[in-house]
């Protein structure tokens, strides 16, 4: 019919439908391997330590410097609900091994998003350290290692953060 839209159109060969479907299955099989992209980008930046004689793993989530004060805290990396946490907090002169008094470090753990259900304090018996070994100031990057015991309070027993490392950046 004249001046009507056409409505057909011409049949695709089978050759054509096959190196279309083949051509789909190659790009959708090779496109993302696992070991290229398909990973989100991983920090650089860790807090890590033996927790009790079990490897612990943190996000480093809190890293400050304000005047000459750092501050470095992690969230433990945990399957389930419960969380813990490490803090640390000492006044910077520079690259040295530092050993750290009772309000110096805090370690707790809750469930969820409930506040902390214990909390620990530095045992004031154990030689706390923490060992800042390098400071980039024009990047902002801190590194070093740590030994820290907590004492349990109520009927709680001790925990321990041996062989310790951290790599993190700071802000202000």
């Amino acid at each position: 019919m004249p001046g009507s839209a056409v409505l057909f159109r011409k049949p695709i060969n089978m050759k054509k439908l096959i190196i279309l479907l083949f051509a789909a299955f190659v790009l959708f099989n090779t496109s993302c391997l696992p070991d290229k992209c398909c990973e989100p980008p991983q920090s650089n930046f860790y807090l890590s330590a033996q927790r009790d004689g079990t490897p612990w793993n943190a996000y480093p989530l809190g890293y400050a410097i304000k005047n000459d004060t750092i501050t470095i805290t992690g969230t433990g990396v945990n399957a389930g609900p419960q969380l813990d946490s490490l803090a640390i907090r000492l006044k910077y002169t520079g690259p040295e091994n530092y050993k750290l008094l009772k309000n110096q470090g805090y370690y707790y753990y809750y469930v969820g998003h409930s506040g902390p259900v214990m909390l620990y304090n530095l045992d004031s018996l154990y030689d706390n350290n923490l060992n800042i070994i390098n400071y980039d100031q024009t990047r902002n990057i801190i590194s070093g290692t740590f030994n820290i015991k907590f004492a349990g309070t109520n009927n709680t027993t001790d925990v321990s953060f041996l062989d310790g490392k951290f790599y993190i950046g700071l802000h202000n």
